[in-house]
Parts: structure tokens; C-alpha cells; sequence
């Protein structure tokens, strides 16, 4: 790892922040599972939303049914 003379204090704050902001990269990068359980549950979720999208859908369908026999 290369030593950086700094001068002033911003930029060795700066430096400071560069070096833990790519570690912190490198080990999100190595947590292969990370955001597993987000996905587990998007997917859950578009499951159930197609079933009450299908609920309502064979609701809509039954009420149009009934008012086309009250109106005939």
C-alpha cells in the first residue's frame, strides 16, 4: 500500500473516508448471500399480488354476470 503526504486536514479526512468506504465495498463484494431474503420476499409479494389480481378479476367477472342478468 502506497504512503500519501497530505497537507491538509480535508484531504486527509477525505483519504481516510476513500480507504473505509472500499472496505466496506470489498466486503459487501464478498457476501455472496447478501439481499437473499429481500429477493425471498419480492418474490412472495408478486406472488400474493397476482392471487388478489386474480380475486378481484373472478369478483368483477361474477358481478357483471349478475348485472347482466338483472338487466335482461
Amino acid at each position: 500500500m502506497r504512503r500519501l503526504v497530505t497537507t491538509s486536514p480535508q484531504l486527509a479526512v477525505l483519504l481516510v473516508v476513500a480507504g473505509m468506504l472500499r472496505t466496506r465495498l470489498a466486503d459487501v463484494r464478498a457476501d455472496s448471500e447478501r439481499g437473499s431474503v429481500t429477493l425471498e420476499q419480492i418474490v412472495i409479494s408478486a406472488g400474493l399480488l397476482a392471487i388478489a389480481l386474480a380475486v378481484v378479476a373472478a369478483i368483477v367477472a361474477v358481478v357483471h354476470r349478475y348485472m347482466g342478468q338483472l338487466g335482461a
